[in-house]
């Protein structure tokens, strides 16, 4: 039958549609998190926490929930949702942290600027370090 065959349904189909469909669906995604990266911040700027309160006007759990938040927290930075923003945030929020303590951010600092070396050490390649290490330190 060559690369074309018809399935019960009479449709023409080629070898290669999952293929092709696969691409698409990769091309789709992709346009996906561009649409995201352009229109979404990695980490946004401080909001009051009650900012929350308009998101879930409708859900009375939910407000509760923003309540008890406000009731600890003063304010909130969302995050790009990427499948990173967890290990974004809590980053983001430790250094932000360690910025009120001089001697904390030195002693981080310190660990910080020997990771690169205990890396290369334990196998990892010495280029793909440097490339992640230059733009953490």
């Amino acid at each position: 039958m060559g690369d074309k065959g018809e399935n019960a349904g009479g449709c023409t189909m080629n070898n290669n549609g999952n293929q092709n469909q696969d691409e698409l669906i990769l091309a789709q995604q992709r346009q996906i998190e561009k649409e995201i990266s352009e229109s979404v911040p990695l980490v946004g700027d401080l909001e009051p926490v009650t900012s929350l309160d308009k998101e879930y006007s409708t859900d009375n759990v939910y407000l509760e929930k923003v309540k008890d938040l406000a009731s600890k927290y003063k304010h909130i930075r969302r995050t790009r949702p990427d499948g990173n923003c967890f290990f974004r945030a809590f980053s983001y929020a430790n250094i932000e942290r360690l910025l009120e303590s001089q001697n904390e951010f030195n002693e981080f600092y310190q660990v910080a600027e020997s990771s690169k070396a205990i890396l290369v050490d334990l196998g990892f390649p010495q280029f793909t370090v440097e490339d992640f290490y230059d733009t953490m330190i």
